[in-house]
């Protein structure tokens, strides 16, 4: 029989009071499933810090969202601004790749040489009043705090009764209220389900009553993504696919004819894997990965189609622009045509009656209707820009409107809902190009305006001597 020496006695002893400590610390009562959540997740909460306006330093927070550095926030923490981003101990500068303003959404870029880990993605159209949420922030600038509590309201518009909700139908964006501890700061942090899942960002609180906060539901950001980050109106290419932001997948939801896309030989319900060697969870990886593409002017993808792997490459083209109508014969102002009725989306215009028409040289609305409520509008002719480049344009109203630019849809703003404004980025030639705006007023006050902004101004009206018609 052989002896054990002294010396691996006692190693035999300490490896068995190591397993027997870290028995003990696997089963603590004090180690509970919000704890291992909070540690799952906590790399991809990150303080934030910017100067939006000379003077002011804004605090927020930022989630990661991509395995390259990409980072989800809100909008009104930076104003379009680069700022820095506290990771560990140390202190990385972001830039905003995308914003939305009037949703108060962004997307930074955080420059890093490893980011952390992403957080899931998860949605939002099955949440539960009741479930269990984590909210995470940097408040009053301290750094990474977490809070727990409850989905308060699944679904729930923001600074409106009960009792005016009776009368009329809303468009008006709606939001997860949550009664976690939040505060200055905690903008743009991330609400985190149970499965330890991003399912809103945190945008707001009530000031005057106790526990009530709101977050931006998660498939908002999903359906709005293409506006928020068009990087290809950004980065002047265009692929002609379009990915389902909703789908768990990267699936292809639409091929333009005449497109990369569609001379590479993908289809819809194809299943994007690979973008250039880099993974696609889902289809916000889409655009993301396009942004860190290796190749200037081409793209390796691989893709499922029936559960059978493919590879294609697209070679990418200049972003197509619309060409621009001959000034000969063009005079200053807009056609409008006026409607009655009590709508509550944007009317068929086609099934209705004109009961008014002129020119106008600005987008005015009662004073056109001759009326305070119950009415519609339309305007046409063409905007003029005056370079070559790419613009922010900002359709806002009470209640809804739409634009279209080149005979396309470019901003729904549809819906009878308060003052509320919506942008799209668009990249055009110099010149005059074709406008119609749908506008609609139920009740209350009958706003129409338009706004734009570029590098040279980041926000201002559209002049009237920019708007022209036969």
């Amino acid at each position: 029989m052989k002896r054990i020496s002294a010396l691996s006695f006692v190693g035999l002893r300490v490896g068995v009071l190591l397993l027997a400590i870290a028995s003990t610390r696997a089963a603590s009562p004090r180690e509970t499933p919000t704890v291992r959540l909070i540690r799952d997740v906590r790399g991809a909460v990150l303080p934030i810090f910017a100067e939006p306006e000379k003077g002011r330093l804004s605090s927020g927070t930022a989630s990661v969202i991509h395995p390259d550095g990409f980072l989800l926030s809100n909008d009104h923490v930076m104003l379009g601004k680069p700022g820095v981003a506290i990771v560990g101990r140390d202190r990385f500068e972001f830039r905003v790749v995308g914003r939305l303003p009037g949703k108060d959404i962004a997307v930074l870029e955080l420059k890093i040489p490893e980011a952390p880990a992403p957080i899931a993605v998860g949605r939002s159209q099955d949440l539960m009043t009741g479930e269990p949420i984590l909210a995470a922030g940097n408040p009053g600038g301290r750094g990474v705090v977490f809070s727990q509590g409850i989905i308060s309201a699944a679904s729930i518009m923001r600074d409106v009764n009960a009792l005016a909700m009776t009368h009329f139908k809303s468009g008006r964006d709606e939001f997860i209220q949550f009664d976690a501890a939040s505060n200055p700061g905690n903008s743009g942090g991330p609400l985190i389900n149970a499965l330890g899942e991003q399912i809103g960002i945190v945008s707001a609180g009530v000031h005057n009553e106790e526990n009530s906060n709101y977050a931006i539901p998660i498939d908002r950001v999903r359906k709005l993504f293409h506006q928020l980050l068009p990087v290809e109106v950004l980065g002047n290419i265009w692929t002609g696919l379009e990915v389902d932001m909703l789908a768990d997948r990267a699936r292809v939801a639409r091929i333009h004819d005449g497109s990369p896309a569609a001379a590479a030989g993908l289809r819809v319900g194809d299943v994007l894997k690979l973008v250039s060697g880099k993974t696609l969870r889902n289809g916000l990886d889409w655009p993301l990965n396009l942004i860190k593409r290796d190749k200037p002017r081409s793209v390796d993808l691989v893709y499922l189609r029936k559960d059978r792997e493919h590879t294609a490459t697209l070679n990418l083209v200049p972003y197509p622009l619309a060409k621009v109508v001959d000034p000969k014969g063009k005079k200053p102002g807009l056609r409008y045509s006026v409607y009655e009725g009590r709508f509550e989306v944007m009317p068929d215009f086609s099934k209705l009656k004109v009961i008014g028409k002129g020119s106008t040289e600005s987008l005015q609305t009662e004073s056109i209707a001759k009326r305070d409520d119950y009415f519609a509008i339309t305007f046409e002719g063409y905007i003029h820009f005056p370079a070559d480049g790419v613009y922010r344009l900002i359709l806002a109203s009470d209640d809804g409107s739409r634009l279209f630019l080149d005979g396309q849809l470019t901003i729904d703003n549809d819906n009878n809902h308060p003052l509320q404004e919506l942008s799209a980025l668009i990249r055009v030639r110099k010149g005059l190009h074709p406008l119609r705006i749908e506008y609609f007023d139920y009740s209350g006050d009958a706003l129409l305006q338009l706004h734009l902004a570029d590098e040279r101004d980041p926000r201002r009206p559209v002049p009237d001597h920019w708007f022209f018609q036969d």
